[in-house]
């Protein structure tokens, strides 16, 4: 819904006109039903209140905003949910990003009902005295100091499984220094507000890795910092299920815009032979600059990818989305490996309607 949003308004020459258009508002209203009106108020207000949001392109904002209002999570930065953050590109332009908050991993984990405990939190000196690196298990002591040594996440399911991450406070400086154009150029969220990404960047992580997640989860962790633009943020995590083990989750790897997992490269594993598959095409995501991912209804788990320059399989991909036709389509799959994880990429070759 939030790609229809984004792709059918051709650009126009403010944000605020943009907005304005009768069909960016119905979608919105399909999206959000009568909260739709103070979403667009919030995120015009958002805009207006941060000059260099005010000059990135207003599709962009668009997309980022569509986003959020898919996931049911308002741009307000007094919630701390999610944000529209501006980048200059390497070509100059200004381009919004859609980024989530913790406190929203935090909300759309408690939507699934799945979850009975959720934190995430500062660890300060003192306060963790011994780890055991086998069981991920911890032994807990008093704080000591002021000095904050690192950030820790941790959720307990209602079925009881339980998991901690800690992450030490070099590691995550690195990882921003590594990762967030904003930190390494002195602003952004990173600067403004380091305490709050630390402890998204130690959630997400321990989400992507051993959490319970929903469609809307998965979303989240793959749309957070992305953008359509030259400048990737590049460690998101496609979480999918594999065909054959429906079960079995493993992670993907189609050009994703940010990951807390840096993209595996070592162990590659030889592409599969050409496989099938048919069904009715569920929704369709703007994965970057080149390509495009689709879901099926029976299997919304699993995505497969076009690459842009296959133009006449998009069309015919956007066709049968929008016709709510069953499609079969033709696949290469390619897998590698990593510390165990196996990463999938499914690259679709050809579509035709099923008859």
């Amino acid at each position: 819904m939030n790609n229809k949003i984004a792709n059918e308004v051709a650009a126009p020459e403010t944000v605020k006109t943009l907005f304005a258009q009768a069909s960016v508002k119905k979608r919105f209203s399909e999206i959000l039903g009568q909260k739709s009106a103070a979403f667009i108020s919030s995120v015009l207000s958002v805009v207006n209140q941060n000059k260099l949001l005010s000059n990135a392109n207003p599709q962009s904002i668009l997309h980022a905003a569509a986003t959020a209002a898919s996931l049911d999570l308002p741009i307000n930065s007094n919630l701390g949910f999610a944000y529209i953050i501006p980048y200059k590109t390497k070509t100059g332009e200004v381009l919004a990003q859609f980024q989530m908050g913790y406190k929203g991993f935090i909300q759309l984990a408690m939507r699934t009902g799945q979850y009975k405990l959720i934190n995430v939190t500062e660890v300060y000196e003192g306060e963790i005295k011994e780890e055991n690196k086998f069981t991920g298990e911890y032994v807990f002591g008093s704080k000591t100091s002021d000095k904050v040594i690192g950030y820790m996440a941790f959720f307990r399911l209602v079925n009881g499984f339980e998991k901690y991450s800690f992450m030490a406070i070099d590691k995550v400086k690195a990882h921003a220094q590594k990762y967030s154009q904003t930190m390494r150029l002195g602003y952004g969220l990173w600067i403004d507000n380091f305490d709050e990404m630390a402890k998204k960047t130690v959630l997400k992580l321990l989400l992507s890795r051993y959490g319970i997640l929903s469609l809307e989860m998965r979303t989240a962790i793959e749309n957070d910092q992305s953008f359509a633009g030259d400048d990737k943020y590049m460690d998101n995590p496609m979480i999918t299920t594999t065909l054959k083990e429906p079960e079995a989750i493993t992670h993907n790897t189609e050009e994703t815009q940010d990951t807390e997992h840096p993209e595996p490269t070592n162990k590659p594993m030889p592409a599969t032979e050409v496989k099938e598959y048919s069904g009715i095409i569920a929704r369709s995501f703007n994965n970057n600059k080149l390509s495009v991912k689709y879901t099926f209804e029976d299997n919304p788990e699993t995505y497969f990818t076009v690459f842009r320059n296959d133009k006449e399989i998009i069309d015919t991909m956007n066709h049968f989305l929008e016709e709510k036709k069953s499609v079969k389509i033709q696949y290469t799959e390619t897998q590698k490996e990593k510390d165990g994880v196996i990463y999938t990429f499914r690259r679709i070759t050809s579509a035709e309607e099923l008859l």
